[in-house]
């Protein structure tokens, strides 16, 4: 190639170099053209892409900055400028810029799409929608305006609106495994893992070097039960891109729910080291040390993560966790008043905060806890049971009876809804009904040492000792810490076992 003789001439190797991804001869010969012509905006707006590519933010938005204001009404600087500014998280710069291109340019739907997806990042969901919607009039053959508009009810919740704008982006552009995976995360949300894996196996033949697809397809078979499917799709991520911490954190789950600790905590220190300033990673390895019965290091990493994001009610929810298992319930009942602060609509934290109350033998608050639970969620069979047992230690078996009949209409295969139900009956001196929820729990599950006690209990209160101490036996056989000799207090000093 010659060597240019003039700044139109640099220019233009400029951009030839670019698009060869030759960084550094663009800004080369970039700088020449400026030199040669101070006033040439589309060198300064080239310039200020290149170093937008390399990550050099301050030096593109200078570079845009100065092209603007040798010609403001250049579409290509401002929409540059925008682009540069949404990487800085700076969306008001960014929703400025687009607006001046949808002045200058009202047809541009590109300018309408990244506005709309600005205004989602500041939460004004309103003028989001209005521009996506806006996009799809103008284009309504462009796929990305409806990917887009899917993306926007994916964020907010609006699942089967989001399919849909999916399906229609998929139509126009079936070979965007974006859209794909992105459709597949909908799925997955309404609890259509099916669906969702078809998704992702879609996503990955087009993209097989796609690491997030294969993490996505590990969430599904992990929500499906099958963790050996989803440790391997972590596997295969993580080998795509070591460095992408949420492989690793996500594989930290599934190690997690296998009731490996040990290598749930090492998959979260990888996670933490590759980016330490999210708090969620830092809370996944809390919990991998509270399931691992470490309560102080999972508190200092809760510390840690409240530090980071305040605002997190998970954060103080599990910290509420493990100050209760650690014997502490009045730091647990703090943790879950801010939890509550922070989300008030989530019926666990409240169901969490009422038993904290019952623990400490506050019933009428933990009762009031539950009515706000079932409040919000009717259908919730947990919030039914506490308040059953709330009201039966209260001494009110009667209401404890009417909640337990709700918590097992809601969930029948539960066997702890019979159990404390027997035990509304056993306080009751209904011995037959007791003996019956019993048996039905041990149904359900055998090996819950609380069903054949109760059952034990039952026995007892007729005085069929003999039945009483087999189950007394069998609870002991699962459980070693029960104490089978107990049955002599129940038949008195006098009796004599056989």
């Amino acid at each position: 190639m010659r060597r240019p003789k003039n700044a139109a001439s640099f220019y233009e190797r400029g951009h030839f170099y670019f698009q060869k991804g030759l960084n550094e001869r663009a800004i080369a010969n970039f700088n020449q053209a400026i030199r040669l012509n101070p006033r040439h905006a589309d060198a300064w707006r080239s310039r200020g892409e290149v170093y937008l590519q390399i990550g050099d933010h301050d030096r593109a938005i200078d570079d845009f900055d100065r092209a603007i204001r040798i010609d403001p009404d250049n579409v290509d600087a401002r929409l540059s400028r925008a682009e540069c500014y949404c990487e800085v998280d700076d969306h008001d710069g960014a929703i400025a810029d687009y607006g001046e291109v949808i002045r200058l340019d009202p047809g541009n739907v590109f300018a309408w799409i990244n506005r709309g997806l600005s205004c989602i990042e500041i939460g004004d969901h309103d003028r989001a929608i209005a521009d996506l919607d806006h996009a799809i009039t103008l284009d309504p053959d462009a796929a990305i305006a409806h990917a887009s508009r899917g993306w926007f009810y994916l964020d907010t919740d609006k699942f089967e609106l989001a399919i849909a704008d999916f399906d229609r982006a998929i139509t126009l552009d079936p070979d965007d495994a974006i859209n794909f995976t992105a459709r597949a995360q909908a799925y997955s949300a309404i609890g259509d893992e099916d669906r969702a894996i078809a998704d992702l196996d879609r996503a990955i033949t087009l993209d097989p070097g796609n690491a997030d697809a294969f993490i996505h397809r590990g969430n599904a078979n992990r929500t499906k039960g099958d963790l050996d499917r989803a440790i391997a799709d972590y596997d295969h991520a993580i080998r795509l891109d070591p460095k992408n911490a949420d492989g690793y954190a996500e594989r930290s789950q599934a190690y997690l729910d296998a009731g490996d600790c040990e290598r749930a905590i090492a998959d979260s220190d990888r996670a933490i080291r590759l980016d330490p300033e999210d708090a969620w990673h830092w809370i996944d390895r809390a919990s991998a040390h509270h399931d691992n019965a470490d309560h102080d290091r999972a508190i200092a990493d809760l510390d840690h993560a409240i530090r980071l994001d305040p605002d997190n009610p998970t954060a103080f929810s599990l910290r509420g966790d493990v100050y209760s298992d650690k014997g502490d319930p009045d730091r647990a009942l703090a943790d879950y008043d801010e939890a509550i602060r922070l989300d008030p609509q989530e019926v666990w934290l409240w169901i969490d905060h009422a038993r904290i109350h019952h623990l400490k033998a506050d019933y009428d608050r933990a009762i009031a806890d539950c009515d706000h639970a079932i409040g919000l969620d009717p259908d919730n069979p947990f919030a039914w049971r506490m308040r059953g047992q709330t009201h039966l230690d209260k001494g009110d078996p009667d209401r404890a009876l009417a909640d337990y009949d709700e918590a097992i209409r809601l969930d029948p295969e539960d066997a702890w809804h019979w159990i404390g139900r027997s035990n509304a009956h056993y306080r009751k001196a209904d011995y037959d009904r007791a003996i019956a929820d019993c048996a039905h729990a041990i149904g359900l599950d055998p090996d819950n040492p609380a069903a054949w006690l109760g059952r034990g209990n039952a026995h007892a209160g007729k005085r069929e000792y003999d039945q009483a101490k087999a189950d007394y036996d069998h609870a002991a056989t699962i459980d070693p810490r029960i104490d089978p000799p107990m049955i002599e207090h129940l038949r008195g000093p006098s009796s004599t076992l056989h």
